[in-house]
């Protein structure tokens, strides 16, 4: 039987938080990509950083206030610089949330208020895509960000988040490739 909303509303709030993570992880592989391709990776280093520092604390990892706070400043510099620059900064800025959302997790302690909210983030930004993503039997990154939402749901109520971060990290390089595939240079810099 596949995971459903009852089993995301009976994970604890370190769970929750670490697939807020997660798919955070799995976004920053496409956002990173982007993000590089206008000349601002080294900001979105320090988003994905933000995140990583998150999911350490879901983990039973120290609070890092100076790399996750970082990690919102990029991420509203991003936003902010790339606001009106064309179809993928648009994709970029609406998909940093889901990052911000994650990294909020830490901050607060709470990941199960913030999952919910994460998760549909994820699947407005995937709606964004403008272009196939090659991968069969998905036709759109849509349908392939509804199938690593429901792994990745499986893999935290079967073993908790090991499994979860190897195959959010999978993920992420999955995204990026298709990222790199479809992206045109950047234009109006």
């Amino acid at each position: 039987m596949k995971p459903g909303r009852n089993d995301i509303d009976s994970l604890s709030a370190g769970d929750a938080g670490a697939l807020c993570c997660a798919t955070a992880i799995r976004w920053g592989g496409a956002l990173g990509a982007i993000a590089e391709g206008f000349e601002l990776g080294s900001d979105y280093n320090l988003v994905d950083r933000g995140v990583r520092a998150a999911l350490s604390r879901h983990q039973g990892g120290e609070f890092q206030r100076d790399v996750i706070s970082e990690g919102h400043a990029a991420s509203w510099l991003l936003g902010t610089i790339l606001f009106e620059k064309g179809e993928l900064a648009t994709f970029l800025t609406q998909g940093i949330v889901v990052a911000d959302y994650a990294m909020m997790t830490a901050r607060d302690g709470d990941g199960g208020s913030v999952l919910k909210v994460t998760l549909k983030r994820a699947m407005e930004t995937a709606r964004l895509w403008p272009w196939p993503v090659g991968l069969v039997p998905f036709s759109s990154l849509a349908e392939l960000e509804s199938k690593c939402q429901e792994d990745d749901l499986a893999r935290i109520l079967s073993g908790g988040t090991a499994s979860l971060v190897a195959g959010a990290d999978v993920e992420a390089q999955r995204f990026r490739s298709i990222a790199e595939a479809r992206q045109p240079p950047p234009t109006g810099t």
